[in-house]
């Protein structure tokens, strides 16, 4: 089966590891997406759709982007990715920091901005990997010192929060000689 009889809009990288779905597949097209799981390595669902049943079962991903989907809690089975490199998972209404992305200790890119969550929690400094943690416009009261723990980490934006003090920030960040090179804390009380 080829994807073009399947009406599959396949990114054009050669490749061919890389879909983005803009609607609700049907069983076929399913098929023709699981056949490729093994080369699949970039997935993104487009706002409005409804995420695709078998996410879980493609455990070679790397990118995976599920913005703007007014998810309440992640799909199940998200856990068996270990392998993602980037997380996308702002715009929704999360309103807990979801427990399976500690364990995707792959994770450099994690973006849970525009959500409902309000705390961070200690697991974080599992991600050892972890470059960029964008947790902006969130509910966030207090930053949790485990995000100093993310031993890569360069870039932590938590604008927009409820924070009302970043509790000697340079100084851990300094004591645990971190290269952070950008803290946005803008707009937080």
């Amino acid at each position: 089966k080829n994807l073009q009889e399947h009406n599959l809009y396949l990114k054009g990288y050669k490749d061919s590891s890389f879909f983005y779905v803009n609607r609700e597949l049907t069983t076929a097209q399913y098929g023709v997406l699981l056949s490729m799981s093994r080369t699949l390595r970039r997935i993104s669902i487009a706002p409005r759709n409804i995420v695709p049943r078998f996410l879980s079962e493609l455990e070679t991903l790397y990118n995976l982007h599920l913005p703007f989907l007014q998810l309440q809690s992640l799909p199940v089975g998200l856990d068996r990715l270990l392998n993602l490199t980037t997380l996308n998972l702002q715009g929704n209404k999360l309103r807990t920091f979801p427990p399976c992305i500690t364990s995707m200790t792959r994770l450099a890119h994690l973006y849970l901005g525009s959500n409902e969550i309000e705390s961070i929690p200690d697991s974080i400094s599992r991600l050892s990997r972890l470059k960029k943690f964008h947790i902006e416009r969130n509910r966030i009261r207090d930053v949790n010192d485990a995000v100093y723990d993310c031993l890569k980490l360069t870039e932590l934006c938590l604008s927009e929060n409820r924070i009302t003090e970043i509790r000697d920030a340079k100084r851990a960040m300094k004591a645990a000689k971190k290269s952070v090179k950008e803290v946005k804390a803008t707009g937080s009380r």
